[in-house]
């Protein structure tokens, strides 16, 4: 199962069209990793079985039965091995499902626009994915983020407000802070007092100062941390499309571990490898330890074929290629002759030629 695990991770560093092509023996698109440690219907296969509950053990007013103990287990990971800072930042994110699925989001400013929406908390200085929460105040964290003027209880403020203006109302330990740049943000805070304070920038064409509220400056450094995650799991993500949610979902938290696991070794090592290089070294590790390289016997080939045919038969250019081989006299047989080195070592019927021809002696051996 390992080795199936790394073989889904690879799949990133050597994108393709369709799962297929991965053993296909062409040149033109050579994969021989994936043969030397499973073949083709063996990964289908397991690909296929791969579920996570007993349907008999359906829960009815649990979603997410089918993957809660795989979900738990995660989470639960994620929370013991870590212990984040002061600062925390919670965003959505989707992941892409585009099937049938009662519980499926439309999201039109992410990336992939349908899919199942989570709630992402990142910490804000490592970038580590801790957790997944619906409720804070219930467990006296304080908050920050921005919300639409329309929603309701939301405070009434003004008809109009001018440029760089900052209209506050408070209401118990909530603060609403309404400000204005190039549109208007509303803002729901329980930590910052909404004063202005410098934002670092100046204007381009007064050339003073910008100030801007706290609460502001705070969602500009951090907000964008989810994102981020998102981003950087695009490029070794083993999401492929499927059918199943279950499966879906399943990938994208192993992506999200690995994430987790790349940015703690950043953390530990102070060295700062790509996350593609960091990810290629965990499936060469998964690889070294549970797989059996050379174990994989190709369909229609005998077992105790020679070298030199396996080497033909195992990717390279000449895979399935009728060729000559020059074979001496014996005391048996004085002449020399010519076999296809194909034919001689495949038992499928189809594949069989008559190409033993007498060997002249002006061919070069």
């Amino acid at each position: 199962m390992y080795v199936f695990l790394a073989l889904c991770m690879m799949m990133k560093h050597s994108e393709k069209a369709v799962v297929q092509d991965y053993w296909n023996k062409d040149s033109l698109v050579p994969s021989p990793i994936f043969n030397r440690y499973i073949t083709r219907d063996r990964f289908h296969l397991l690909l296929r079985c791969l579920h996570f509950e007993n349907n008999a053990n359906e829960v009815r007013h649990d979603r997410l039965w089918k993957v809660r103990k795989v979900f738990s287990d995660l989470r639960g990971k994620f929370r013991d091995y870590f212990v984040p800072g002061q600062n925390v930042v919670i965003d959505e994110s989707l992941v892409l499902f585009n099937g049938r699925l009662a519980f499926k989001h439309y999201i039109p400013s992410k990336q992939h626009r349908f899919g199942l929406k989570f709630f992402v908390l990142c910490d804000c200085e490592t970038g580590i994915v801790l957790d997944m929460i619906l409720y804070l105040l219930a467990h006296n964290t304080s908050i920050c983020g921005t919300v639409k003027i329309l929603r309701k209880e939301m405070p009434v403020f003004g008809i109009g407000i001018s440029v760089g203006k900052c209209q506050l109302c408070k209401c118990d330990n909530m603060l609403s802070v309404r400000w204005k740049d190039r549109c208007e943000v509303n803002i729901l805070t329980t930590i910052y007092t909404g004063a202005m304070l410098d934002s670092g920038k100046v204007h381009f064409q007064t050339r003073n100062p910008m100030y801007k509220p706290d609460c502001v400056i705070d969602c500009n450094v951090n907000m964008r941390l989810v994102d981020k995650c998102d981003m950087i799991l695009d490029g070794v993500e083993c999401v492929r499309g499927s059918v199943k949610w279950t499966k879906m979902l399943f990938f994208h938290l192993m992506d999200v571990a690995v994430l987790n696991c790349f940015n703690m070794y950043l953390v530990k090592s102070g060295r700062k490898p790509s996350i593609r290089t960091f990810s290629a070294s965990v499936v060469s590790q998964l690889l070294v330890k549970y797989g059996r390289e050379g174990s994989i016997v190709l369909r229609g080939v005998q077992a105790t074929m020679p070298h030199a045919a396996t080497d033909i038969l195992r990717g390279n250019e000449n895979f399935g290629v009728h060729m000559l081989e020059y074979m001496p006299g014996t005391a048996s047989r004085e002449k020399d002759k010519c076999a296809c080195i194909l034919c001689r070592n495949t038992t499928r019927r189809s594949q069989k030629r008559r190409c033993i021809t007498p060997f002249k002696k002006t061919w070069t051996k």
